[in-house]
């Protein structure tokens, strides 16, 4: 009987890592996180864009947050703005941290956001909304696991 061999090797594409993103993919990025509609697809969408530090990137996500995004998304908004640490729209995330909202997600998300700026005043914000009672059991884990 004949011995059949299959030497098969896969070799996947490298994705682009977080630091090294050519400028096309950015541009990419911001053109999807801009124009995508769907509501299932655009927490996903705006989770990628959240991995890259980049200017364009965070206007395109505030401006798409400020112009109103199902809950699950905000919550993905908010987590990537805080992502850019020092270029994190401040005033927006410490906005957000004190709105409470129906399910407590984009609240969660604002608070995760401010724990990703990695922020000295970040602490005492975080501190407070920790507390019981300062904020609905549905945000606080997001304020004591930060």
């Amino acid at each position: 009987m004949p011995v059949v061999t299959t030497d098969i090797t896969f070799s996947p594409k490298p994705f682009p890592t977080p630091g090294c993103c050519p400028l096309k993919t950015i541009a990419g990025l911001v053109e999807i996180v801009q124009s995508e509609s769907e509501a299932k697809a655009l927490e996903s969408v705006i989770r990628a864009a959240g991995k890259y530090r980049d200017r364009r990137l965070r206007d395109a996500i505030a401006k798409r947050f400020e112009a109103g995004l199902p809950y699950r998304a905000a919550q993905a908004a908010l987590e990537a703005l805080g992502a850019q640490r020092e270029d994190a729209p401040w005033d927006l995330l410490v906005s957000a941290a004190q709105r409470e909202d129906f399910s407590g997600f984009v609240q969660a998300g604002a608070l995760r956001g401010l724990a990703h700026t990695r922020r000295a005043k970040a602490v005492d914000l975080l501190l407070q909304h920790s507390a019981y009672g300062a904020t609905p059991n549905r945000a606080r884990p997001a304020a004591v696991s930060a």
